[in-house]
């Protein structure tokens, strides 16, 4: 499992600090999810549905997902 962080990272206020997790959780072709996380937490706060071919895929899709939700509720 490879725990990919964004820089710079959310926190402060009421908002946690949240970290983008790609896992690898299935055979190939597509064995790669990601997963959104309150640092230290050891539920999702959000998580794929889709399965991608590669880390770098699912935590590209997961960094836009935690981008977009961070400008839904901080606001930007």
């Amino acid at each position: 499992m490879n725990k990919l962080q964004v820089d710079p990272p959310l926190g402060g206020g009421t908002v946690p600090r949240l970290v983008v997790k790609a896992q690898r959780v299935a055979n190939p072709p597509t064995p790669w999810t990601w997963a959104i996380y309150e640092e230290g937490g050891a539920e999702p706060f959000r998580c794929s549905t889709r399965h991608y071919r590669s880390a770098e895929d699912a935590w590209a899709v997961g960094r836009a997902m935690l981008n977009r939700y961070a400008k839904r509720v901080i606001g930007g």
